[in-house]
Order: C-alpha cells, then structure tokens, then sequence
C-alpha cells in the first residue's frame, strides 16, 4: 500500500470508509426490521444466483472477460430493501473469486470486496428513496417507465465504473475521460446489456417468481458458448503465433537466431509461465543443453525456486512429460523431434499456478513441430555456409602465402639491437616489392621529448617514378593503443591495390611498429641500465666498463689514467637523523657538484651507497691531486637545506693512478684503500687527498 500514490492511497481509504459506514449503517436497519419467510425466499435464490453470476463470463477481446454478477446485483438493487441488498452483496463479493482466502489479503482484495458493497448499496438506497421500482412498474405515464428503467440502469453503471475510472486515473495520473476511453470503452456495451438483464430479471421476479429459471437456462447456454468462443478465440491466437513464428525464423539466423521467434511464440500460448529452450548437443547425442531462459515477466519466481538445469538427458524425454517441482510449480516438456533425426531438442514451461491446458499443449506441438523442421534445416544450412567459408579461406591463403612469406622474411631480419637504418631497409623493400612503389621513405617519431620532431631515417629508391600516372600511398605506423609513431610513404605505384594487398601492408605496418616500439624500449632500457636513478650519474656497471676502457687504452697508448674515490663522512648521521629522503637529498647535491667541479672529459659515476668515483683520463697524479682538492674544497662549502635547516657534509678522497702491469680492478683497490686511509686519520671532516692516498 506505501508504494502507492499518496492521491490514490487516501482515495482507497475513503472508499474503504464509505463502504464500512453503509454497511454498519444498513445492519443497524436490517436489525430493526423483521425477516419475513419471503424475503427469506427471495435471499436464498439470488445469493447462488451471484455466486453463479461471478463465474460465468462472457468475452469482449481475447484478454477482458463480463461476468453477469452485474445482472444479479441490479436485479438485488432493485428488489431488496437497502439493508438486504448491502448484505447480499457483501456474502456474494466474499465468495467471489477475485478475494482470494488462501492468499494474504491485499488492498486489491479489500477495494474489490467495498467496491460491490458501495455500488449495491448506494444504488439500492437511492432507487427507493426515488421510489424508481413503483415508477418502472406502474408508471403514471408510459413515458416513465423507460425513463425509470434508464434511470436505474445509468446509476448504477455509473457508480461502478466511477470507483474504477477514480483508482486509474490517480494511478496512471490520467484525466478520467481518457482512462475511461482506453480502459472502460471495450466492456461498456456488454455492461449495459447485463444490466438490463438484470433489470429484466427483476421485472420478471416481480410479476412471478417461476420465471427466473427461464433465466437461468440462457445463462448457462451463454455460459457455454462464451466457453467455446474463448476457446476458438485462443486456438485462433495459437495458430496466429505459430504462423508468425514461421514467418520469422529463417535458415540463416542459425540454431541461436531461431530460439527468440519461438520464445515468443510459446510466450503467447501459454502466459504467466517461464519458458527454457534446450538444443542438442553435437558433442554428446545423448544429451540437450540450454540455450535459453525466458523468466515469467508478469510475475516473480518464489524465493525457493529453482533454476533450470543447465543440461538434460534425451531419455528424460521418453516418459512422462509433467511434473510438480518441489516449489510446487508445474512443468511441462515439450520434445522438438525430427522425423529423420529424432529428438533435436525441447521445450520446458514452468507455470506457478497450472499446467497448460489440452489446447495450449497442442499449439506448443505444433509449434515444436515446425521447430524441429527449422533448426534441421538451420543445421543444414550452417554446413554449406562452413564448407564455403573454409574454402574461401583456402583461396584467400593460398594468394596471400607469397606476400606473408615476404613479411616472415622480414620479420627475421628486425634487428631491434642495431641501427635504423639496418633495421628498416628490409621494410622498405618488401613495401616496394607489394606494391610495386619506385621509392619509400619512413618517417618516425621516436623522440618522446619532442613528438613533433619528424626525422626522414631512411629512403630505397626502387626504380625511377617520375611518370605522371604514379600513385602515392602513406601507410601509418600505428602501435596496439593506436598510438602513431610514423609513417611509411610510398611513391611511384602504378596499379590500383586490392583488399588482400592492403591487408597484407597492414601486417606488414602493425610488425614494423612493434619492432620499432621494441627498438625504443631497448634503447631505454640500455640507458636505463648504465645510469643511477636517483642522481642521474653513470651507475657501477657503467663506470666500470668505462674503467676497463679507459685502463686499456692508457695500457696500449702509454697515456696517464688517475681515479677518485670519494667516500661521504656525515652521509650516515643525516640518513638516520633526518630520514632517508634527506639522505637522497644529499646525494642529489653531491652528484649535481661533482658534474660541476670536475672537467667535460672526467666521468664522475656512484660507485654505490655514499661512494662516488671520477675517472680522469689522460690525468697525471698531480693534475689529480688539484682535481681532488678541488672536490674536497666544494664538498666543505657544500650546504643542504633540508627543514629549515642547513646540512653540511664531507668526504674523504682517496686518488689512485694507475701503474704499469695494474688492472682496472687494481686501480679501483688502490683509490678505495687511499679514500679508507684519509678516513682513518681525519675523520667526520672534509679531508684533502694525502701523500699516502696518491701512492
């Protein structure tokens, strides 16, 4: 009720209201009154008349259906006193089907049960207070007595579709003329006309009792050919959707395509129901998989319900095809069988309420039927189409195996460790070679600094294209994330390119890129590896390979070679005092001094933690010892703001020249123990090279 409205919540409780109020006014008056044995009589004919009246219907359109209770509570309206008449239409709306005892009670419930009781009984109050009985039965006049009946027959009819057209309108937040017209229109005819059955039902009881059976025997004829009209109506809607399910499904959707058609056939056979559609398994002849699951849309599973299986057995198919689930719903199964096949699948309906009826299961044969002969014939045409796709993928291949043979060829030859050029000549050749290009020209964007930058790397000239009926072709070089990092510009072609030929160059364009991504990580990984992260200098690695080449070329050219080793003295206590991001600051600082101090030919490199080298080619041992006082004068300037405060830090240098018949490894020990040495004897200070350290 709080998911309502709140217009049409307290339009519910006042109808609510209204009802409790008649009929607490009328049992007071019906307590006052004595019941006669007539009355008694009259009592005890229509309430089976209104319990019978509420179940038989007759059908407007396929999905709205009359019941006569109409008849029987205008004819109550009219005989009884308002008393009798509220409380006759009360027992008769609590035993109609639509208040429902096995089921929790709704505001649905509750509006159906005081809507008959207000329409009754405001209708059988007002036509004796207007005394419309006596005026319709001797009437003054022959001019009143239709006037009369009209009268009875528009106040009531306009009290029970004024309550619906109210709770709609709140509802759909609609004017009440257009819920009226797109709601009440289609039942309004077959409302008056049992109204006036009803009418004349009373008319009849008046004059004599005997005649209502003469009513009851058309009743239950029209009862009867409502049933069978409903019945060809629906089997009419069947066909209908079996016919438009033939008229969608189509070979070429496949066996997937043609399950939504007839789901949506089998959705309108047999409504309020979930429908599971199983297909045969090509793997496994003996079993069926589920292809699709259609829940009820109208309705929701229980809580306990179970979902379908996701695989049944053919032999489950052989016996009986109804069942009742543990959650009390009920299955059915309807086999897809071929004649020449057998069964190619299934279909499973799970209605909460009931299994289909005997015509709804023969429209789901026919359907299935049609089914079978459609998923044969989807089976047969997804063969062809296979057989033709494989052997146009035959042809396709055997064109393009000369051009992808070409490009394997390349593929051999990217070098991603040599030069551009080397690199990319094969690429440009077999460019040519597709397309029949005099000349091809690659134009990069390798700099990641400057992407604007475009350099011309590397150009074949094939044959001499200068003719005016030459093509030129530029072919992007496009990365996976289709980043683009140049292009390929081909000129000179001739002839016009085919699909399979723009293919190939795009396989062609796709591994030249990738190489040439893989160029540019390697070049950064190379850098990457020779260089300290943190102070940018050359790292072990590197300067030890620049030691071993500088050291043999001093060997073979008879050239001086010196080395610093510069170890920090106060590097420990900042990294512990202040934390390792002022220790990192430190080093920065050092490192960025040191590329100052010393000339443009020394390398100057960490060695690892605080230790730091400069190899000075070319430099004798005094030049060394300038250079290394040098090193210690700027460290012992050296101040490092950090917090507010001013760090100052010092080293101990140790220089080492290399002597006749020493290694690199030999000259690295020697400037290590010098730089350990000016430690030992002048610690925590900056220290100047000693005699001992140029040994």
């Amino acid at each position: 009720m709080k998911a309502l409205p709140r217009g049409l919540r307290y339009y519910l409780y006042s109808v609510d209201a209204a009802a409790i109020l008649l009929l607490c006014d009328q049992t007071r008056k019906l307590l006052a009154q004595s019941l006669d044995s007539v009355t008694l009589l009259m009592v005890l004919v229509f309430l089976p008349l209104a319990y019978f009246g509420a179940r038989v219907g007759v059908p407007v359109k396929t999905s709205l259906t009359v019941t006569q209770s109409t008849a029987v509570y205008v004819a109550v309206a009219f005989l009884f006193p308002p008393p009798f008449a509220v409380w006759i239409a009360c027992i008769a709306a609590l035993t109609s089907p639509t208040i429902n005892f096995g089921k929790n009670l709704s505001h649905k419930h509750v509006y159906n049960l005081c809507h008959d009781v207000l329409t009754v009984g405001l209708s059988a109050v007002l036509i004796h207070d207007f005394a419309l009985p006596r005026e319709l039965l001797h009437p003054p006049s022959p001019v009143m007595a239709p006037l009369a009946g009209l009268a009875i027959l528009a106040l009531y009819i306009a009290l029970d579709a004024g309550l619906t057209v109210g709770v709609f309108s709140l509802l759909r937040r609609e004017a009440p003329w257009r819920v009226w017209w797109t709601t009440l229109r289609h039942t309004f005819p077959a409302e008056v006309g049992t109204a006036n059955f009803g009418l004349l039902l009373a008319i009849a009881w008046t004059y004599q009792p005997a005649l209502v059976f003469f009513f009851v025997g058309p009743l239950v004829m029209l009862h009867g050919s409502a049933r069978a009209f409903g019945r060809a109506v629906r089997r009419g809607v069947h066909l209908e959707a079996v016919l438009l399910a033939a008229q969608r499904v189509q070979p070429r959707l496949g066996s997937v395509g043609i399950v939504g058609p007839i789901i949506q056939a089998a959705r309108t056979i047999v409504q309020h129901s979930a429908i599971d559609v199983y297909l045969h398994n090509r793997q496994d002849p003996t079993t069926l998989d589920l292809v699709e699951h259609d829940p009820d849309p109208a309705h929701a599973p229980p809580v306990h319900a179970s979902p379908p299986p996701r695989r049944l057995s053919v032999s489950h198919l052989e016996g009986r095809l109804d069942s009742t689930a543990p959650d009390r719903s009920h299955i059915l199964f309807v086999p897809i069988r071929h004649g020449d096949v057998g069964v190619v699948g299934s279909l499973r309906v799970t209605a909460a309420k009931a299994l289909p009826s005997q015509d709804e299961r023969d429209a789901l044969s026919v359907l299935a039927t049609h089914a079978a002969t459609v998923l044969q014939n989807a089976k047969l045409y997804e063969e062809d189409v296979a057989r033709v796709v494989v052997e146009e993928r035959a042809r396709l291949l055997s064109r393009r195996t000369a051009h992808l043979e070409a490009i394997v060829a390349v593929g051999k030859k990217l070098d991603v460790t040599g030069s551009l050029r080397d690199m990319l000549d094969p690429v440009l050749i077999t460019a040519c070679a597709i397309t029949g290009a005099a000349s091809a020209t690659a134009c990069l964007h390798l700099d990641a600094d400057c992407p604007a930058t475009v350099h011309t790397v590397s150009a074949h000239p094939a044959i001499d294209g200068d003719g005016d009926n030459t093509l030129p072709l530029t072919l992007p070089l496009l990365l996976p994330d289709q980043t683009r990092i140049g292009h390929l510009s081909l000129a000179g072609i001739t002839t016009l390119l085919g699909p399979d030929d723009h293919d190939v160059l795009a396989l062609l364009t796709m591994q030249t890129a990738l190489a040439l991504r893989t160029y540019t990580l390697h070049q950064q990984a190379v850098r990457e590896a020779r260089v300290d992260a943190l102070t940018g200098l050359p790292n072990r690695r590197a300067v030890l390979a620049r030691l071993q080449d500088e050291t043999e070329r001093a060997s073979r050219d008879a050239v001086p070679l010196s080395l610093l080793f510069i170890d920090l003295d106060r590097f420990k206590p900042i990294n512990d005092h202040y934390g390792h991001d002022a220790g990192d600051a430190a080093l920065k600082e050092v490192a960025a001094l040191l590329r100052i101090v010393v000339r443009t030919t020394d390398v100057p490199a960490r060695l690892a933690g605080d230790e730091f080298v400069v190899v000075l080619p070319a430099t004798d041992p005094s030049a060394a010892r300038e250079i290394a006082d040098q090193v210690c004068r700027a460290l012992d300037a050296l101040t490092i703001p950090w917090a507010g405060q001013r760090l100052r830090i010092g080293a101990s240098v140790g220089v080492a020249a290399l002597m006749p018949g020493q290694t690199e490894t030999d000259l690295l020990k020697a400037a290590d123990e010098a730089a350990y040495d000016a430690k030992r004897e002048r610690k925590d200070q900056a220290r100047r090279a000693t005699d001992q350290a140029i040994a």
